[in-house]
């Protein structure tokens, strides 16, 4: 038995979004749930001035996630700037000296997650 059923242009175009919709719904979820590769640079900084403190953190599923780990950052040590992200797994922290690295993974791990892993460079001001 043949069912012959018409197509329109119409029909195709609807079609179409449905697609380009679901592949987008499948990169959003697989956004939601991804948790950032953790990279970890060898160490450059030479201990006179300014730091910047890459810290590769696993567990940040959001941005509250974020939020709790800057937090609790600033609430534990005196910085110039904290700042995390969860897509990408780390935190960048900006420092006056390097900060004391067993206390920061004591702080972190209270706080829920987990340091993976330390990169501390000198701290180059943009401008």
């Amino acid at each position: 038995m043949k069912v012959n059923v018409p197509m329109n242009t119409i029909d195709i175009v609807i079609l179409l979004i449905i697609f380009i919709m679901m592949i987008g719904g499948v990169r959003i979820v697989h956004g939601f749930f991804h948790e950032g590769e953790h990279k970890v640079k060898k160490s450059t900084y030479n201990g006179v001035g300014t730091c910047q403190m890459t810290l590769a953190i696993s567990g940040m599923q959001c941005g509250h996630c974020e939020a709790n780990i800057n937090d609790a950052i600033r609430d534990a040590f005196t910085i110039n700037k904290v700042s995390s992200n969860h897509t990408k797994g780390q935190t960048i922290v900006i420092a006056p000296h390097a900060l004391d690295e067993e206390k920061l993974r004591e702080t972190i791990e209270n706080s829920g997650y987990t340091l993976v892993g330390i990169t501390k460079e000198n701290y180059k001001k943009r401008i």
